[in-house]
């Protein structure tokens, strides 16, 4: 299955126009691809999960990941 992204964007004009009549909070837009991956490359969980990451690799038993985490 194919996503239709001009179908999404019609959509979600209509629901942004009934949601402004009605009065109810319009839904704000999600970031793109390329802002998330920046919003998530200067985040610090990301910088610690790839640190983690990588001692596991070099490690082989998990005293000497805690020396290594040192």
């Amino acid at each position: 299955m194919i996503w239709n992204y001009a179908l999404e964007r019609n959509l979600r004009m209509i629901s942004d126009r009934i949601s402004k009549m009605t009065g109810a909070k319009i839904i704000e837009k999600r970031y793109s691809y390329r802002d998330y991956q920046k919003y998530r490359q200067s985040s610090h969980k990301f910088e610690l999960k790839q640190r983690l990451y990588f001692l596991m690799q070099q490690s082989k038993f998990f005293d000497d990941f805690l020396e290594k985490a040192e």
